[in-house]
């Protein structure tokens, strides 16, 4: 999906429910360029596509087996960066955080891309969240890519499903260094790699709804495998 370059409030405010403390903030400006993203999470029929003959690296590495629809898990920040890996194989990238955001709030400001309904930490069924993302052990597997409602740019699974994996180092006061900045803030990259942790964003299907939100951010280790990790692959536009 091409998404135009534009400008946008990252981060949530501090009177958000289940806000993690000041990771998720301070909200601040950020201007994106255009680039391309992924309509769905990558499956497990097009992971293993791509890695067929891979000589160290699974093409088939997820955990729940069954229907190849389902989001590939199991793949870490390292295995996507690998020598001969998917990134490499096809010319794609992993989402900067900032424009992984932008994708999933999809000019909204709200705690998801539908609104504000649903944002608890429990697993009481709720709409319109049950429309829009698997969460709350959703069955206890993944599910098909693709079943459930886009969000404004036509992009599903942004929440919920299985956590995807982002370009930057994870940093938790990175809002608040840009901010202190007082610069422009323009398609920023947290390229510090001293916690020696990756961003994850989206939640998966055994997170309650507040770790879906669109300002959640968490801490993943670069080599780590897990049966609600996956990926979306994204592009830059010159």
């Amino acid at each position: 999906m091409l998404l135009p370059g534009d400008e946008f409030e990252m981060g949530s405010p501090e009177d958000e429910p289940n806000r993690r403390a000041d990771r998720e903030g301070p909200v601040h400006t950020v201007t994106v360029g255009s680039f391309l993203i992924a309509k769905r999470e990558v499956m497990k029929a097009e992971y293993a596509a791509v890695m067929a003959g891979h000589a160290s690296l699974s093409p088939n590495p997820s955990h729940f087996t069954g229907d190849v629809q389902r989001p590939v898990e199991q793949v870490s920040w390292n295995d996507l960066h690998a020598a001969d890996g998917f990134l490499a194989r096809t010319g794609l990238e992993l989402p900067t955080e900032a424009r992984w955001e932008y994708a999933c709030r999809g000019g909204t400001s709200t705690a998801f891309s539908w609104g504000d309904e649903c944002n608890v930490d429990d697993c009481s069924p709720c709409t319109p969240a049950v429309d829009f993302m698997w969460y709350c052990n959703a069955g206890e597997v993944t599910h098909p890519v693709g079943e459930k409602r886009a969000d404004p740019f036509g992009l599903h699974d942004m929440h919920g499903n299985v956590w995807e994996l982002c370009e930057d180092w994870y940093q938790a006061d990175y809002y608040q260094e840009l901010v202190d900045g007082g610069q422009p803030v323009i398609d920023p990259l947290c390229e510090n790699p001293r916690s020696g942790r990756r961003v994850g964003r989206g939640g998966g299907w055994n997170g309650d709804a507040g770790v879906c939100r669109s300002g959640f951010r968490t801490w993943i280790f670069p080599g780590f495998r897990g049966i609600s990790l996956g990926f979306r692959p994204s592009m830059p536009l010159p």
